[in-house]
């Protein structure tokens, strides 16, 4: 009994995780798949120190212009619509992975995830479907804004 433990041992001690770096591509793929999930949800959100989600909301898409992912975030907040459109490009390690993470849902917001009314599933839906058909991200911004609006 004692020879099999501690052949076992030795076999556990021989095998050694090997840290591996993800490739750019590995990357890339990271990148589109956690907007594409983020892009799911729809999120009310608020600062940290606010006691109440007040009436403002939240909402993540994955585009592409030139070749290139981007990100829009679309912020609802008092009927007022804030649209920034960031390029991902720059993401080429998992720490910058995690930065950009940090970047879409800020440490001081807190965001949970809700289901939007009837009204604004037709919105986002309109939003949805221009940004898959836009190419100019000057237009895009200003039709989102009109479309929320």
């Amino acid at each position: 009994m004692k020879n099999l433990e501690t052949v076992k041992t030795k076999v556990m001690k021989k095998e050694k995780k090997v840290k591996t770096v993800p490739t750019q591509e590995q990357i890339d793929k990271m990148v589109l798949d956690y907007l594409k999930s983020s892009e799911k949800h729809y999120f009310q959100s608020k600062y940290e120190w606010h006691k109440e989600f007040g009436e403002s909301y939240y909402k993540v898409f994955p585009v592409k212009f030139d070749g290139k992912l981007h990100y829009i975030a679309v912020t609802i907040e008092n009927e007022k619509v804030g649209v920034k459109l960031v390029d991902t490009s720059w993401v080429t390690t998992g720490n910058e992975l995690g930065m950009m993470k940090n970047d879409i849902f800020r440490q001081e917001m807190k965001h949970k995830s809700i289901k939007p009314s009837v009204e604004m599933k037709i919105k986002w839906n309109v939003v949805k479907k221009f940004i898959d058909s836009s190419s100019d991200a000057e237009v895009l911004k200003l039709e989102i804004k009109k479309i929320l609006q």
